[in-house]
């Protein structure tokens, strides 16, 4: 192997090593504050079934006290049912 192809390899380790640092810099991105970006959401329990949903998939029913979340329109329907607090 030549000096000139040991240069070559070495910059070529280079570029990839900062490719990847880049990238996994991106996925887990750290705001200011030390917590992690935003994509990761709060999850809320399910009322009836009690299980945890992300808010952004979550079925929003509207009651007396606000927004109620559900994993489901089967389980929204069996609690609104079951507490006569009516959608």
């Amino acid at each position: 192997m030549t000096a000139g192809m040991g240069i070559i390899r070495l910059v070529l380790i280079g570029m990839a090593v900062y490719i990847g640092y880049s990238l996994l810099r991106k996925i887990f991105a750290v705001n200011g504050g030390g917590k992690v970006n935003q994509r990761i959401n709060r999850l809320v329990q399910d009322p009836q079934c009690k299980v945890y949903v992300d808010p952004q998939y979550a079925v929003i029913k509207k009651v007396n006290r606000g927004e109620m979340f559900f994993c489901s329109e089967e389980c929204a329907r069996e609690f609104l049912k079951g507490s006569g607090k009516g959608g």
